[in-house]
C-alpha cells in the first residue's frame, strides 16, 4: 500500500528548495531514514529500525526503500512524494 507523504521544510529567502539528503529520524516509529538523490527527486531507505518493529528484525528492514519520488513543490514550499512501509 502506497501512502501520500509530505516533508515540510523552511525555504531560505532566495526561494531555493532545501536539500533533504542525509540521515533523518522519524518522530513516531523510531526509524532512521537515509535520504538521497534518485532520478529527478529524492528517495529514502531504512538505515535503522526499532528493535521491536512489527515487520521483522531491524537487520531485515535496513536498506529497504521507504520514500520515493520526492520532488520540491514550490507552490506549497514542501517536498511531496510517496511513502511505503518497509517490507521484509
Amino acid at each position: 500500500v502506497m501512502l501520500a507523504a509530505t516533508i515540510t521544510a523552511i525555504v531560505n529567502g532566495q526561494g531555493a528548495p532545501p536539500i533533504p539528503a542525509g540521515l533523518w529520524q522519524s518522530k513516531d516509529q523510531g526509524f532512521v531514514i537515509r535520504i538521497e538523490a534518485c532520478g529527478t527527486g529524492f528517495c529514502g531507505f531504512a538505515a535503522g529500525a526499532p528493535a521491536r518493529h512489527k515487520k521483522g528484525k531491524p537487520e531485515d528492514i535496513c536498506g529497504k526503500q521507504m520514500l520515493k519520488d520526492f520532488v520540491w513543490n514550490g507552490k506549497s514550499n514542501r517536498w511531496d512524494g510517496r511513502m511505503q512501509p518497509p517490507s521484509t
